[in-house]
């Protein structure tokens, strides 16, 4: 039997260090994703003294609507902001709970609507929240009438000084 020629050895050589050379690139990502996922931190570290803010855009509503994409895609208008009721409540909730948490901030400046029900629902868990002898501070650059009957709610309201209510 022959020996392969020169060129034969070259392209073999050639495709050995292709392929150990991505191996080789493919462990080292393996390596990097793993070492990522598992040195992640333990969570959030919430100092004492802190103050949760509530910032909903939008509309708040019972339940986020999931818009056709296609229709997405094609329309001018971007969607509609929501924000579900049921996560602003368990926010609330939990940082009623939570002792690190003193002061809860409303920004309603993206706010475009909440209904008079929505509203009363989070007047109640801001009540729990005062009721914990916390402070509720609501502000905005206007308040529609929607908008400044939650702001109602807070034991302080701030508008900027060139800010309306309509």
């Amino acid at each position: 039997m022959s020996e392969p020629s020169v060129l034969s050895r070259i392209g073999r050589g050639l495709t050995r260090a292709r392929i150990f050379t991505a191996n080789l690139i493919f462990v080292v990502l393996i390596v990097i994703v793993l070492a990522a996922v598992l040195s992640g931190s333990g969570g959030i570290e919430v100092p004492e003294g802190s103050a949760l803010v509530l910032n909903p855009e939008g509309s708040i509503v019972d339940q986020e609507s999931f818009g056709d994409s296609i229709t997405d895609l094609i329309s001018p208008q971007p969607r509609q902001q929501e924000a579900a009721l049921g996560e602003l409540v368990t926010a609330v909730e939990r940082a009623t709970e939570d002792d690190r948490i003193t002061t809860l901030v409303l920004d309603l400046n993206q706010l475009s609507y909440v209904s008079t029900a929505h509203t009363e629902t989070l007047g109640e868990a801001f009540s729990a929240f005062r009721a914990e002898e916390k402070e509720i501070i609501a502000f905005g650059s206007y308040f529609s009438q929607p908008q400044y009957l939650l702001a109602t709610y807070a034991d302080a309201v701030y508008m900027h000084p060139y800010g309306q209510i309509l």
